[in-house]
């Protein structure tokens, strides 16, 4: 029982860190009265959560080739590192800007314009019509897929309901974005807006857990 609740515990945490991206994403759109209609929503957490199969697919399959003391380890090592920089998300967020603004420079590939979106969801929107499209729901997802590739790679290397946990954070995501969105809606600027900490927090705690 205590094994189960365990796993129960990973998968909301999980679960929870995951879904913060997307909040600030719908948040920072809503701020900036950029709407997000249901369809773009779903290909939003649609995409995101493919990338979290895959990933956790590569990771159960990886942990076959390796012994357990290394998987584990490597597990640690992931959470950890992108615990922490989730907790600094705000200050690579500002450098990302700054490189571009210091420039005076577009994006010139997909990989920049994937920085931008990171650093600022709103340029997600790149036709500026206010309403972003199915195409560039994915690229946020695209933009933050750190998170669900570590993610899954660390949860594929240990025990852990793959089903619930893809399920939960479909469910999740969704929500997030319209809570994010409604609430940004209401707000006049998402400037001074810091959840990286949470993620961050919760990242680090998942890496402790993984320790034997």
């Amino acid at each position: 029982m205590m094994f189960s609740s365990l796993i129960l515990l990973e998968i909301l945490m999980f679960v929870i860190a995951l879904s913060v991206d997307l909040f600030y994403s719908g948040f920072v759109c809503g701020s900036n009265r950029i709407q997000i209609p249901l369809l773009s929503v779903i290909g939003i957490s649609f995409i995101s959560n493919l990338i979290l199969s895959l990933s956790l697919l590569f990771g159960a399959t990886f942990k076959l080739w390796f012994p357990e003391s290394f998987t584990t380890t490597f597990s640690f090592l992931l959470l950890l590192g992108l615990g922490m920089i989730k907790t600094f998300d705000q200050v690579v967020a500002t450098l990302i800007q700054n490189h571009f603004r210091l420039k005076n420079e577009t994006h010139s590939s997909p990989f920049q314009l994937f920085l931008q979106i990171y650093a600022n969801p709103g340029k997600a929107d790149q036709d500026h019509s206010n309403v972003l499209s199915l195409f560039e729901g994915v690229c946020i997802s695209l933009s933050f897929s750190l998170s669900e590739l570590t993610t899954g790679l660390s949860a594929g290397f240990t025990p852990t309901s793959s089903i619930l946990l893809i399920g939960l954070s479909f469910l999740c995501n969704l929500f997030a974005i319209i809570l994010g969105l409604l609430i940004g809606n209401k707000t006049a600027s998402s400037k001074y807006l810091n959840l990286g900490f949470i993620s961050g927090t919760l990242f680090i705690l998942l890496a402790i857990m993984k320790l034997p």
